[in-house]
């Protein structure tokens, strides 16, 4: 058994690293002890440090000698470092390579706290920060195990022991026997790195996430000391909690008079009446307690009061969240405020409207913290308390001078475009029915009621209540608040049909009304009766559609060019390499898919079985989107260029069903995103209708697909070997469904001037194009063929390559195969012979040549499986994206309908 070194004895001492820095290990385990995300942390945070101390130069020649100290310790040049390498957070190193990269950092910046203060200020970036945000210290200390594993796969292990409620934490680390390994005799050394880097993030966390007092650690245990592992004490400050005033009037609300004074404004509140006070007590609901007995009349507002005695938003001192209204109902007063004074051409005056707003709220919050502004009153994600909503409603009232403002607000602005459309499918009964349902949803479940008492096809019976903290909050100014509610619940249900189907409005009776005693809002609306209407269904049938579905034209051009007899698919191709003729019922080549109308399958994300959709790589999409551009904006003008893309993003979108699929240039830019084969043959076909260019795909292909940093790895490569790789870089381009490939491209020869190359669709392709499978054939032959030409003069500036079709699934064969030929580039004239010197040379060269390429090999079988991942990853991003998206649109219908109420 060794004896360590102790903590002063660095392990920079001994002269060259021992184990491989990055890359595959000799048995093929990939090295991924520490993550590059701390690695650039490091990186930046050096050259900020020193740059503070000596100037900008001097911080980036710091980043400079820690390349060349590195590279000095690193006995196989092949993995050699640069300083972008470095900053490439998605590079992995081992634990070695990373002791000797953090000492060489302290050793630059003469700090010896330095991946203390990097952890601190550093290591916690502000997207970080923000997506913390909604997780308490607590919590954020209790995650510490998952963030570790995150950015340290084999190196080390963090384990919460405790985190109690007195604002306190332990917490430990452990070394892997991986790191013990490579550290060896200067594990002391090495761990204390590692501690103060933990213990730097450890104190940073409340400072980051919370803006709290930066928290307090304290050693337990500590490996640098001798110990097994790494413990420490971690205690912060908590957060202070607001305590709102409330009156006596809560308290005991069952006697006849407060026991608090209310502060109120300059103007006092109105001397009160006999008339003033109700003759009758409120009944009470089942579900709330006797209310107090002496209401206000209607004509006192709850701004009489002064100051508000409820916090408007935010945790309350319980620890639970206001969530009496959602913001949705207002935004979508103050755009309608805004919206209503700027009419006459004086939009300045709105925006003064929602100054004074603003002004007027802020007035009547006690406590400064909770002070509000336009912009956050405009967030519908924001929620408030019923009392803020009240107070807010009245100055819109007072501000706009309309009495009828939340009548007219909810009958003309809750229902937006979105709404509208998402609304049409249902009858007006069935959007009343909803009622309930909406009203659940933005109000917390005892605060705001909607009852349906009955509902036919042009009459309804709905009821509003207001639940035990609503009654609570609104105190005796009851009535004069449920009028706002009232009004503005029969401004939307008056609404409904000229709205949702273009029917006349609604008319309302009133029943019941809070406003005038009673214990709840009663309504009779009855509305006309709708002409009968047939709707176009369109929806994700799977990649079939019945015959009664492909007789919905979209448009007249469309009808006329769909073929007359629908296609029907066999449940199941033979493989191609048993099909001895294509299916009889196909189209020819120049029946393109674009004829048949809609997608019918899903674009992105996840098909109905739950497998992400990966047929088709945003690499190539991007690549199409900017050569569009590029390509429309050299015979165009660049603004043509930016219209085309704009032109081929509408026309994508026009034929996808369902919305919550739509894209956009940025997302048909990303590389990352995966694609169906069917919304790639119509993108490809809409790219050659703007471009009008039939040969688009090819010259794409050529000119675009290979990008300049493929270009610069492939020059190691031969012509020969490049062309024998087309398999590997069709995988790349084209994933797979449920683990089976959905295309394959075969190199079925390869000489020194030539290739055989064998392209072959699998039964999903089959099943996506359809009857037009030989158009969407053609599209991936020319591709096929512009990439081939391309490679001899992209990779090597050698003459394009000759491709002859030998077979092609256009012309109804099962496979598309060329064959390619390429010349060599000349070798320089006057070099005849080698010389010894230069054989030796030669040799010697192709030696590390192959070193390279073997190195190469090993980062790209390591990249690829990184690029799986992030692949999968960003399917599962696409999906919860369109998951997310329907989600709003569920969100955003319920909110606004629900802004009706209010």
């Amino acid at each position: 058994m060794f004896t360590l070194l102790p903590k002063d004895r660095r392990i920079t001492e001994k002269s060259m690293m021992e184990f491989q820095p990055f890359g595959k290990e000799p048995d093929g385990t990939a090295i991924r002890d520490l993550s590059g995300v701390v690695m650039r942390a490091c990186v930046e945070y050096l050259e900020e440090l020193v740059a503070q101390k000596q100037g900008s130069e001097a911080g980036r020649r710091a980043v400079e000698e820690l390349v060349g100290l590195l590279n000095e310790r690193i006995p196989d040049r092949a993995f050699y470092v640069t300083a972008k390498f470095l900053r490439n957070p998605w590079n992995s190193y081992s634990s070695e390579f990373s002791a000797f990269f953090a000492q060489f950092c302290v050793d630059l910046s003469r700090d010896q706290a330095f991946h203390f203060s990097m952890a601190r200020d550093k290591a916690i970036s502000p997207i970080i920060q923000v997506l913390g945000r909604p997780f308490s210290v607590p919590r954020i200390y209790q995650m510490s195990p998952y963030f570790s594993q995150r950015y340290s796969k084999n190196s080390f292990y963090t384990e919460a022991v405790r985190v109690s409620s007195d604002h306190s934490a332990t917490i430990r680390m452990f070394l892997t026997d991986r790191a013990r390994r490579q550290f060896n005799l200067y594990l002391r050394a090495c761990a204390e790195m590692w501690c103060h880097a933990h213990k730097g993030y450890f104190v940073g966390v409340p400072t980051r996430f919370h803006g709290l007092p930066l928290a307090r650690i304290a050693d337990i245990r500590c490996i640098a000391e001798g110990d097994d592992h790494c413990e420490w004490e971690v205690a912060w400050s908590p957060k202070e909690r607001r305590v709102w005033p409330v009156l006596g009037w809560l308290t005991s609300r069952r006697h006849h008079h407060a026991t608090g004074q209310p502060q109120a404004l300059a103007q006092g509140p109105a001397r009160l009446t006999e008339s003033d006070v109700s003759a009758r007590p409120l009944p009470a609901p089942q579900d709330r307690l006797q209310p107090a007995p002496a209401l206000l009349s209607k004509d006192h507002p709850i701004t009489e009061k002064g100051m508000m005695e409820f916090q408007p938003f935010g945790i309350r001192p319980d620890g639970t969240k206001v969530r009496d209204m959602a913001g949705i109902t207002i935004s979508a007063c103050v755009e309608y405020l805004q919206e209503l004074m700027s009419q006459g051409g004086c939009p300045e005056i709105g925006k003064q409207a929602v100054e004074e707003l603003v002004r007027r709220l802020n007035e009547r919050i006690p406590d400064h913290t909770y002070c509000v502004t336009a912009d956050m009153l405009k967030n519908p994600w924001n929620s408030y308390a019923m009392e803020f909503a009240a107070f807010f409603a009245q100055f819109c009232v007072d501000i706009s001078g309309e009495p009828q403002f939340h009548f007219n607000m909810a009958r003309e602005k809750v229902i937006s475009t979105i709404i509208q459309a998402l609304g049409r499918p249902f009858a007006v009964a069935q959007i009343y029915k909803l009622s309930p349902y909406f009203a659940h949803r933005y109000y917390d479940k005892d605060i705001f009621f909607v009852d349906v008492l009955h509902a036919s096809d042009c009459s309804a019976l709905l009821r509003m209540r207001f639940g035990e903290r609503t009654y609570q909050q609104f105190g005796p100014y009851l009535r004069g608040c449920a009028r706002h509610w009232c009004v503005g619940t029969k401004g939307y249900f008056v609404g409904v049909p000229e709205i949702y189907r273009r029917l006349p409005p609604a008319t309302v009776t009133d029943r019941r009304c809070l406003v005038e005693g009673d214990d709840c809002c009663e309504w009779e609306v009855t509305w006309s009766k709708p002409k009968p209407r047939l709707w176009p269904m369109f929806g994700w049938v799977g990649g079939r559609r019945s015959a009664a579905a492909t007789e919905q034209p979209q448009s007249a051009v469309l009808e006329a060019s769909r073929p007359t007899e629908p296609f029907t698919m066999p449940s199941l191709l033979p493989p191609a390499h048993e099909r001895s003729s294509p299916t009889p019922s196909l189209l020819p080549k120049e029946r393109r898919i674009i004829e048949k109308g809609m997608m019918e399958c899903r674009p992105f994300g996840k098909d109905a079985d739950g497998q992400p959709i990966r047929d088709h790589t945003g690499i190539v999409m991007k690549a199409c989107v900017d050569y569009l551009e590029e390509y429309v904006g050299r015979t165009h003008g660049e603004e043509a260029g930016k219209h085309a893309v704009e032109e081929l993003v509408c026309r994508l979108n026009e034929r996808i069903p369902d919305r919550l699929y739509h894209v956009t240039s940025p997302s048909l830019r990303n590389p990352w995103n995966s694609y169906s084969f069917e919304f790639a043959a119509f993108k490809a076909e809409f790219c050659r209708d703007i471009s009008q260019d039939s040969q688009f795909t090819f010259k794409m292909a050529r000119e675009k697909v290979i990008s300049p940093i493929i270009q610069a790895l492939g020059r190691l490569f031969s012509i020969r070997q490049i062309y024998k790789l087309s398999p590997h870089f069709a995988q790349r381009f084209h994933g797979n469904h449920a683990g089976e490939e959905v295309y394959t491209v075969e190199t079925v020869s390869v000489s020194d001037h030539s290739a055989i190359l064998r392209m072959t669709f699998k039964e999903r392709a089959y099943h996506q194009f359809g009857p037009y499978l030989r158009a969407c054939a053609k599209i991936w032959c020319d591709a096929h063929k512009g990439y081939f030409v391309a490679v001899p003069e992209q990779f090597h500036h050698a003459p394009a390559a000759t491709v002859t079709d030998r077979t092609c699934i256009a012309e109804g064969d099962d496979c598309c195969e060329w064959e390619v030929v390429w010349a060599e580039k000349k070798p320089i004239p006057d070099i005849q012979r080698w010389s010894v010197l230069d054989w030796l040379a030669g040799q010697a060269f192709r030696e590390e040549t192959a070193k390279r390429e073997k190195v190469i090999e090993e980062q790209l079988q390591s990249l690829d499986s990184w690029q799986e991942e992030l692949k999968e990853a960003y399917v599962q991003q696409q999906q919860l994206t369109a998951d997310l998206q329907r989600k709003v649109d569920q969100l955003t219908t319920l909110h606004e309908a629900s802004a009706a109420f209010t």
